[in-house]
């Protein structure tokens, strides 16, 4: 082989490479929202998202005046604020949705606001 095709071969290679990269970003963030959708809306009882992830950190954030909880380390910022919950950020529920969104790739702040700890 001359020295010419393999040059023009290493150029078609590198040039498809960087046709696919996005679509296969693409495809991983598909298949990392497809995995979140299941194991919420199934309530836990399939979890491919946490089979695909490593559990998230839960870590107390110094905030004047409020107990907050803090998940995941890096990511989009996301304020979680409970329903009704007697628990407030201690819910099960609440904690498996925070700990769920912080393996999705978000860093979830939890707050207890104590007017919705009680009807």
């Amino acid at each position: 082989m001359r020295q010419p095709e393999v040059v023009a071969r290493l150029l078609s290679l590198a040039a498809a490479t960087v046709l696919v990269a996005p679509v296969v970003r693409v495809a991983l963030d598909l298949l990392f929202a497809t995995a979140f959708l299941v194991e919420f809306l199934s309530a836990g009882h399939y979890r491919p998202l946490s089979a695909l992830t490593s559990p998230p950190r839960r870590q107390t954030l110094a905030v004047e005046g409020v107990a907050v909880d803090g998940w995941g380390r890096s990511g989009v910022p996301l304020v979680l604020v409970h329903g009704y919950a007697p628990e407030g950020k201690d819910e099960p529920r609440v904690r498996e949705a925070a700990a769920l969104l912080a393996r999705a790739g978000f860093e979830v702040a939890v707050p207890t606001i104590p007017g919705r700890r009680r009807s």
